[in-house]
């Protein structure tokens, strides 16, 4: 049977707590008389996708206010790194991979507030080489698509700027258009034509096909997730993940718990 369609912060066995999330949402949702807001002069979106993003907005609500498990059982496997854009020492002892989305507010959540000491304490630090998989949800968010943001990231990446676009497409969320694509570039350094070639073209669609393909047979439900286990001191294409995490974590997770393995690289 296919795997259910990922989500952001969502974990494997929430089918009922799902349907509880959607009831519970549409009851707010009609006692409050609440719908969504209209633009001046732009015509109201039909009934059904009036409704639609007003419980998807109540169910992101009630969920960041139910607490949810972080760590499930994981069979350790080996997974294949030889594709993916790493930060840090290639000689980190350990290796961390994280599986985001653009579009996930958990995900801009830890972009934000922890991945920078993360990366501060662990990265630079020269114990840990930390990855990130682009893995977009399929649906879009106020005109914006977040596998546009991903391909994006990854154009970025040929010139170097693949941590520096995933920062600001955190933090800009605007539509990406040709005039929009140019104006990133520019505030990052990077080649503005060339950039806007790479997206048209769609020249990396198939990595993040591969991402998408893959994360379930990884264990991926949901995003943010991280893989972490001991790098590979043979096969520097690939390490030994032992352990999954799911959720926006804070910084003193990683840090003090000893199943997270950070602080084994001491």
């Amino acid at each position: 049977m296919a795997p259910s369609a990922p989500r952001c912060n969502t974990y494997a066995g929430a089918s009922l707590r799902r349907v509880f999330l959607c009831l519970l949402a549409l009851c707010l949702s009609i006692e409050s008389g609440a719908g969504p807001d209209v633009e001046p002069g732009r015509q109201p979106p039909r009934e059904t996708e009036s409704w639609k993003d007003l419980i998807d907005q109540r169910i992101e609500e009630l969920e960041s206010s139910v607490p949810a498990e972080t760590q499930r059982p994981f069979e350790a496997r080996k997974v294949e790194v030889s594709r993916d854009l790493f930060r840090g020492s290639p000689d980190a002892p350990v290796t961390m991979i994280m599986f985001s989305d653009y579009l996930c507010p958990y995900c801009a959540r830890f972009e934000i507030e922890t991945l920078p000491d993360i990366v501060r304490d662990f990265v630079e630090s020269g114990r840990v080489r930390l990855a990130v998989r682009e893995y977009p949800l399929t649906r879009k968010r106020k005109g914006q698509d977040g596998r546009s943001a991903s391909h994006l990231a990854i154009c970025a990446a040929e010139q170097g700027g693949y941590w520096e676009m995933r920062r600001l497409l955190f933090s800009d969320g605007r539509r990406l258009t040709e005039t929009s694509i140019r104006s990133l570039a520019s505030a990052i350094g990077l080649n503005g034509d060339d950039l806007v070639t790479c997206q048209d073209a769609q020249r990396h669609a198939d990595r993040i096909d591969e991402v998408v393909d893959q994360a379930g047979t990884l264990g991926i439900i949901g995003v943010p997730s991280f893989l972490l286990g001991a790098s590979g001191s043979e096969d520097p294409h690939g390490f030994e993940a032992t352990l999954l995490v799911h959720g926006a974590q804070d910084f003193e997770y990683f840090r003090d718990r000893k199943s997270t393995r950070l602080n084994s690289s001491h």
